[in-house]
């Protein structure tokens, strides 16, 4: 009510515009917006006319839900370059037409900023491979941070939910600068350093993303990535996704399908207790499935998971596509085919019992077994990598499991 705002000294100009919600109904310049007093349609121009429709910056945390179904899909589709190259169904997420205001309403030289959800750097549906494809086209300098929804998360036990915040400046449109950090863990007593705890950015050189933006925040992170993605041939070639189990076959791996500390492996599926939620693959031999076990048991494997994927789910897509090839003459592929059977022994002495909705299960911590280290080196040999960052990707599965617990139990204890 337009009186009771007077009455109580505010705004009531400034609660309309603030109480408008984007129609997305767009040209090149303008998002028109209903208001909610009269039904007209006015645009950004109008309701702030003293920004000529652009800002200086812009904040946002935009809806997370699907767009649901419009009369004007085409329309959008055709205004907003986020969407231009996407298949634009009642699914597709809100925040991705939401991001196109990030370049849209800021002046030549603002900034933006918005919270969205962590699949914009690696969901494959045609609308997040879109918006990708968009960062590059506007140009100008890009930053993303990744956070994880465990052990905390950005919105709280509430709301777990793995985001990303987005940075964009609008400087250098001729370019495009891409900076990313590594997907950043912490605890909800160390909530209030999180900001001040962050990962480096680091710049990426310049890389096709519409496939997916990699969570690096690392020098020696992105020499190893960048020697991984020059690979010729992948996993793919030597392996086979079956449905079949064959409890006789010695030719079986079996990779849990969600993970997080560690990768969850079978080269057997446990008889007494149920193993999680599984995809199988049969290899040629024996020996080839030792391999694959050991590929996938390396810390370097894990690394690379929370690199290209969300730190929690391991896609069919993602084993298929790691960039290693098995050859049964090749001296390092025979060494790391024995390391995997060795470590597969050790595994099942470390088994870690769950139970979920009554069912239990059984998987095998590997975080500790020394032959993983071994393994490491031997594939970063394989890519003519320098074998002691084995110690790096030692330390970033530590710093990841800790999650920074280490220094709340250091502070514990400086302070008893």
């Amino acid at each position: 009510n337009k009186d009771l705002f007077s009455d109580m000294g505010i705004d009531s100009i400034m609660i309309k515009r603030l109480s408008l919600r984007c129609d997305l109904k767009s040209n090149k310049r303008l998002i028109e917006v209903r208001g909610f007093a009269d039904n007209r349609w006015f645009s950004l121009k109008y309701l702030f006319p003293e920004t000529g429709g652009y800002f200086d910056a812009i904040v946002s945390n935009p809806p997370y839900a699907q767009i649901g179904y419009r009369k004007d899909m085409l329309l959008i589709s055709k205004k907003l370059i986020s969407l231009q190259n996407a298949s634009l169904t009642p699914s597709v997420n809100t925040f991705i037409p939401f991001m196109e205001s990030m370049w849209l309403f800021v002046k030549e030289d603002g900034r933006s900023a918005m919270i969205v959800p962590m699949s914009v750097a690696y969901n494959s549906s045609s609308s997040h491979r879109s918006i990708r494809r968009a960062f590059t086209t506007v140009g100008g300098h890009w930053y993303f941070r990744f956070f994880d929804r465990t052990p905390d998360a950005i919105f709280g036990d509430d709301i777990k939910q793995r985001t990303s915040i987005v940075l964009h400046e609008r400087k250098d449109l001729t370019g495009f600068v891409l900076q990313t950090s590594s997907i950043h863990r912490w605890t909800s007593r160390s909530r209030h350093r999180l900001f001040s705890s962050l990962p480096e950015f680091l710049q990426l050189p310049e890389c096709n993303i519409v496939s997916g933006i990699p969570k690096l925040s690392q020098i020696w992170e992105r020499d190893i990535y960048t020697s991984l993605i020059a690979g010729k041939g992948n996993i793919s070639s030597v392996v086979n996704s079956s449905s079949d189990h064959d409890p006789e076959s010695d030719s079986f791996v079996y990779i849990g399908s969600t993970a997080y500390n560690y990768l969850v492996l079978y080269r057997k599926l446990p008889e007494e207790h149920n193993p999680t939620a599984n995809i199988s693959f049969r290899m040629v031999s024996s020996q080839a499935a030792d391999w694959l076990y050991a590929i996938l048991v390396s810390r370097l494997t894990y690394w690379l998971w929370r690199v290209d994927g969300d730190g929690f789910h391991v896609p069919l897509s993602f084993i298929t596509s790691l960039p290693f090839i098995w050859d049964s003459s090749n001296e390092i592929c025979q060494k790391i085919a024995s390391l995997g059977r060795d470590i597969w022994i050790k595994a099942q002495k470390i088994p870690v019992d769950s139970i979920n909705s009554g069912r239990r299960t059984r998987s095998y911590n590997t975080l500790d077994i020394p032959e993983i280290s071994t393994i490491d080196r031997l594939i970063l040999q394989s890519f003519l990598l320098n074998i002691d960052l084995s110690l790096q990707l030692h330390n970033f599965v530590t710093d990841t499991v800790i999650a920074g617990r280490n220094a709340e139990r250091k502070q514990r204890h400086d302070a008893s």
